[in-house]
């Protein structure tokens, strides 16, 4: 489970929220992680977006429970670096991801804008 990705000048930390900081992984660290997972690991991913949460969760762990040992990759609170930073590091690797958005926060500053939300769908 990922909350934001820090990148120079992508997404800084200085964007964040001083109490959120401590939720926020180097994009150094997470890149490091995807490869150490791309050799060693299957990513395991749900066939369709989903809305429900319970949905979500019983879908998410019927891909897990298929896979003895798989990773399902998820991003929590709609952060921009979701989509500016793991998005093309995800693509790289051919990855997918659950992205469980805060829709409250869709459209603030540092978060995801709906054009972006529609992209990672």
């Amino acid at each position: 489970m990922y909350h934001a990705l820090s990148k120079d000048g992508v997404f800084d930390l200085s964007k964040m929220n001083p109490a959120d900081r401590d939720y926020a992984l180097s994009s150094e660290v997470f890149y490091k992680q995807l490869k150490v997972l791309d050799a060693n690991i299957t990513a395991v991913s749900v066939p369709a977006p989903l809305t429900a949460p319970v949905e979500a969760m019983s879908l998410a762990n019927a891909a897990l429970s298929a896979y003895d040992g798989g990773v399902l990759l998820t991003f929590d609170d709609s952060w921009e670096s979701h989509f500016t930073v793991a998005l093309p590091m995800l693509s790289e690797f051919k990855f997918k991801a659950m992205f469980f958005l805060t829709l409250n926060q869709i459209g603030k500053s540092n978060m995801l804008s709906k054009s972006q939300v529609r992209s990672l769908a």
